[in-house]
């Protein structure tokens, strides 16, 4: 029997960086944990490692569930193999039919859930793991997180991949939740740390490019760097594209609409890593609801006389007092306050019924706290009234259609891109806005017509020339007019 007071040491590089993280957010005293991802994160061999690890040196037992019991043998149960072997611990379990004992007689337990009375009977175990949550329903889930309680209960982890935005797990789960950014980072910018208001919760992203047995470690002197499986994520990036953001970046999987607002944008074509070009000014396009967003513009003639359009930034925050339209203008004047700088955006924000704090007219707001953190060229662009959708999809896709690969969209801008995706039609060939108040979409999408209605009206008299223009949609009822404060 191993003793809980002798010393166990462990390498640093027998572990990923996800682990230490989870040590100490259960230092912190969170007791929840929600880690989603892409392939190849190896999050649910991370969870693995700290259970094998916390079971054996302090005599506690753990309950992983796997929605059908017949795929533990080929799923779970091979994942904590490699967890065991990869923190040096062969010697510490022995492997059965549904479980690991260790040397101290304490047991990791695996079990299907085919019923929700399996979800009862937790008494004794410290850890639990529902690995692929998606795959539970929210009553099993519930049954589970209400049993889960007393001094011996130490930790809940949920681990899957974000198949679908319509999930329960983000529109129930997560998207309920206020959640907040950490101090604690992992190696790929498209992952994330934050824990929710009560500090009971944490929610994690990771991706293949946080698994130093994927890419190699920094220094490399240790991991692995899987050339065949970076080969494979990069040519799926090219055949498809909507894979390609669920399975390797670790992004929300969204229902495209059968009859989509805007047609002719496309990852394929339209989204780049875009870098801000310095010798032109930046635009700044608004939306405000109860999160604020807003999405950061560029556009000019080249030496050839073409259009370049582009979306280099999202931001959508808000809500709290933490987060609020000052926090969204601090940030960009801290990255663009030296340039010459335009904004505008959806009218509501010429009122009081913009949603913002104290009620305040919001672009007044906007201009104050961009002054406030350093924009010296400002300049404010009023929209007297929102553009007809209807009109503004007509000149968006004749727009997005003539630029082609000229009109970009930053690929890192990913609430922009699912509302071009999944942004459907009504049945009189108009925005369905009551299904994007339904599903809570669109809003970055409303930037962007915002900026094209405002902006790009000498682009749209250029494209206009070569088109047939319906009836309904003739006239020059640009109603963006400079107003500068």
């Amino acid at each position: 029997m191993m003793s809980t007071n002798e010393k166990v040491r462990f390498k640093k590089n027998w572990f990923n960086p996800l682990y230490f993280v989870i040590r100490e957010l259960l230092k912190e005293g969170i007791s929840e944990f929600y880690i989603y991802g892409g392939k190849s994160s190896s999050k649910t061999v991370t969870v693995c490692q700290l259970i094998a690890v916390e079971c054996l040196l302090r005599l506690q037992n753990a309950l992983i569930f796997r929605k059908e019991g017949t795929l533990i043998k080929t799923t779970v149960k091979p994942s904590m193999k490699l967890a065991i072997d990869m923190a040096r611990l062969q010697n510490g379990y022995k492997p059965m039919d549904f479980m690991f004992r260790s040397v101290n007689g304490n047991e990791i337990v695996f079990r299907g859930l085919d019923d929700d009375e399996k979800a009862k009977g937790i008494e004794g175990y410290s850890y639990v793991l529902f690995d692929e949550l998606n795959h539970f329903t929210y009553e099993e889930y519930e049954q589970l997180i209400l049993s889960f309680r007393g001094e011996v209960a130490k930790a809940f982890f949920g681990t899957w991949n974000p198949v679908s935005e319509n999930s329960w797990v983000k529109k129930d789960l997560i998207d309920k939740d206020e959640w907040f950014d950490t101090d604690y980072q992992l190696p790929s910018k498209h992952s994330f740390v934050k824990i929710n208001k009560t500090r009971n919760r944490a929610l994690i992203k990771t991706i293949y490019e946080d698994n130093y047995w994927t890419v190699g470690s920094p220094c490399g002197t240790f991991g692995y760097r899987d050339e065949k499986t970076l080969a494979k994520y990069e040519r799926l990036k090219l055949f498809d594209d909507d894979q390609y953001q669920i399975n390797v970046l670790g992004n929300w999987g969204v229902i495209k609409a059968g009859n989509p607002y805007l047609l002719h944008l496309k990852r394929s074509l339209n989204a780049r890593k875009l870098e801000l070009n310095e010798e032109e000014g930046v635009i700044f396009s608004f939306d405000f609801n109860v999160k604020n967003s807003v999405t950061v513009w560029q556009k000019w003639t080249d030496e050839e006389d073409q259009w370049q359009v582009r979306c280099l930034r999202e931001i959508r925050i808000g809500g709290t007092e933490e987060t609020d339209l000052e926090a969204i203008c601090e940030i960009l004047a801290s990255d663009y306050g030296e340039y010459q700088i335009s904004f505008s955006g959806d009218s509501s924000g010429n009122n009081k019924s913009a949603l913002t704090k104290g009620n305040a007219e919001a672009f007044k707001l906007v201009y104050g706290y961009l002054k406030k953190h350093g924009c010296e060229f400002l300049t404010y662009n009023k929209l007297v009234s929102n553009p007809r959708r209807k009109k503004c999809r007509f000149v968006m896709n004749a727009i997005t259609k003539e630029l082609g690969a000229n009109f970009q969209i930053d690929e890192d801008c990913t609430e922009f891109w699912a509302d071009i995706i999944s942004v459907p039609l009504d049945a009189e060939g108009d925005m369905d806005k009551k299904f994007c108040d339904d599903n809570d979409i669109g809003h970055l999408l409303d930037t962007g017509r915002y900026f094209v209605w405002v902006y790009c009206w000498d682009v749209w008299l250029d494209v206009k020339k070569g088109i047939s223009v319906p009836k309904e949609f003739e006239g020059d009822d640009n109603n963006a007019k400079n107003n500068a404060y």
